[in-house]
């Protein structure tokens, strides 16, 4: 009886600072990655542990998760916090209202070249060759833009960021389609060129907190 009466005055009292916060978003490169040790980076993951605190005090921890295929993304109504783009929200909780504050977090990718090389203009990139990393959203982004914009490039990739920028320094590379939150170290002598080649906000939801309708 003082058991049962003991963990329904838990419940009534509601999360404490001992019952993670569950939060996720789709793996994106500034917004959620893993770092070296395997724990969880990024805007999204800071938004998550400032809310914890602010809810449930000092000390508070969460437990975020990568949305990584339409079922992740479909459970997100269950995260006290999911951090997706519109296009997102408008296919995995389509009774949820769309987002009207400022985004969490803005994802671009970029066409980076050397700052001492010759190339001033996107259309000079005609011919040469484009490296970034393999099944990247950079990648993709590069893809969509070299069709949009109806300019022919060579394309490489690679595996390893270090090998994407020594590709860049060494000359094989005319430019590197790269994350803006991903950019591989020691590539600070590199500029972009022209615009980014796709932009995507991301927002905050609370599925828990707004009532599907």
């Amino acid at each position: 009886m003082i058991a049962s009466l003991l963990a329904l005055a838990a419940a009534i009292a509601g999360p404490t600072a001992a019952t993670p916060l569950r939060c996720g978003a789709v793996e994106r490169p500034g917004i959620a990655e893993h770092d070296g040790d395997g724990e969880w980076r990024g805007a999204a993951v800071d938004l998550c542990r400032h809310i914890a605190q602010g809810e449930r005090g000092v000390g508070a921890t969460i437990a975020f998760r990568a949305y990584r295929d339409m079922q992740d993304l479909r459970d997100a109504r269950h995260d006290a916090v999911a951090v997706l783009s519109r296009a997102e929200l408008a296919a995995t909780l389509p009774g949820t209202s769309p987002p009207s504050g400022p985004p969490v977090a803005v994802s671009r990718q970029l066409l980076l070249v050397r700052a001492d090389g010759p190339l001033r203009s996107l259309s000079e990139l005609a011919g040469r060759k484009v490296c970034f990393i393999i099944a990247s959203e950079a990648e993709a982004a590069l893809n969509g833009w070299a069709r949009a914009a109806h300019i022919p490039i060579q394309r490489a990739g690679f595996q390893e960021p270090v090998e994407l920028r020594d590709a860049v320094d060494a000359g094989f590379c005319a430019a590197m389609a790269v994350d803006a939150g991903d950019i591989p170290g020691g590539a600070e002598h590199t500029t972009a060129l022209g615009p980014p080649l796709a932009e995507l906000a991301v927002f905050a939801i609370r599925p828990n907190a707004a009532k599907l309708k």
